[in-house]
């Protein structure tokens, strides 16, 4: 029996699919409007909730090329640019309070390409460097209009993960990152504002 397994056996059925991504409807029109169709397991994933809300810990597995990064920097970007809708989605709550957001990798050679991909996301909807958004390479942060703040971070020397508290943290390559010193340490980042 698994020596036949097919990942397309375990879809949900079409109704299903429907009740999980009809909350979502904002976004996944956001994404349309700007070029992006998810496939299966990005949709799974873009709208993954538990108790009517977003869920608070989400990954996608997928093999190389699968869309894992994309995906990513394409749910930040949404969240970046409509907080009101990270707070309804991830809290119930109304709000437009701006969101502090890390994305994390292993090092930075590894988390080039995350960075590369947010940026190309962020043209692809036709956002404009000094316009809708600061850019500084120095100290790889992004922070737009609304007073979002998104730093690329590494896990190579952990204890520099304290201090920030945090609504999003992307960890890209997770794999990559040596032991579970990093997460020790930046999970306590999420709990305040329940990341």
């Amino acid at each position: 029996k698994f020596n036949n397994f097919k990942p397309e056996d375990v879809r949900i059925s079409d109704i299903e699919f429907t009740k999980r991504i009809a909350p979502f409807g904002h976004k996944l029109q956001w994404f349309l409007e700007n070029g992006y169709i998810p496939h299966y397991r990005q949709m799974l994933f873009h709208t993954m909730r538990n108790d009517n809300k977003l869920c608070r810990y989400r990954h996608l597995v997928a093999g190389r090329r699968g869309g894992k990064t994309l995906s990513a920097a394409w749910d930040v970007l949404y969240y970046v640019l409509h907080p009101e809708m990270y707070h309804l989605d991830a809290h119930n709550e109304i709000s437009s309070r701006s969101l502090h957001v890390w994305a994390m990798t292993a090092d930075y050679p590894l988390g080039r390409p995350a960075w590369r991909t947010f940026e190309e996301v962020m043209q692809q909807c036709g956002l404009k460097l000094g316009v809708d958004y600061k850019q500084n390479l120095g100290d790889k942060f992004f922070e737009f209009e609304n007073g979002t703040l998104v730093e690329f971070k590494t896990a190579d020397n952990p204890q520099r993960l304290r201090g920030a508290g945090l609504d999003i943290l992307w960890i890209d390559e997770a794999a990559f990152i040596p032991n579970d010193e990093a997460w020790n340490v930046v999970r306590p980042a999420l709990t305040d504002k329940l990341g």
